[in-house]
């Protein structure tokens, strides 16, 4: 009966890609917007709603709410805080993949540590990122992207 109700809910809850999509794109606003705490509740909210299905479905769920703690990170321009949290993420989705699981849907936590490196304009940071990826993922169009939108120096 406990497993049936449990389905039930979570059958309920928006999926873990939509709440990663919607909160990258709310980050990013934030982000835009200097990082101010009524900017990030999005990101907070769709990182409260990964952790309770995190506590059901450990992996791509946890992992999507590490990236978008990251994420928020990044918003208010908290690169240790960010670095942090990527590099939790990052290790997660690594295992992961590892063991034939999924890492985050969508973006990877591999390909979010480049794209948010590059956003506090740490380039040689987000260039080893992409770099990463590249080695475990292979060259994907968003890796290829986000290289080439890093500045030449």
């Amino acid at each position: 009966m406990h497993a049936i109700l449990l389905a039930v809910l979570l059958a309920a809850q928006p999926g873990v890609a939509s709440l990663y999509q919607e909160g990258l794109a709310a980050a990013e606003e934030a982000w835009r917007q200097g990082g101010s705490d009524e900017s990030l509740a999005p990101v907070h909210q769709a990182m409260a709603a990964l952790e309770k299905i995190s506590r059901h479905e450990p992996g791509p769920a946890e992992i999507a709410r590490l990236v978008l703690a990251a994420a928020a990170a990044a918003a208010q321009s908290e690169r240790e805080e960010m670095g942090a949290f990527l590099t939790h993420a990052t290790e997660m989705e690594v295992l992961q993949l590892a063991a034939g699981e999924p890492g985050a849907p969508g973006v990877t936590a591999l390909e979010a540590a480049g794209d948010l490196w590059l956003r506090v304009h740490r380039y040689d940071d987000a260039r080893r990122a992409y770099e990463r990826a590249a080695g475990i993922l292979g060259p994907t169009a968003h890796i290829t992207a986000g290289l080439a939108r890093i500045p030449r120096q």
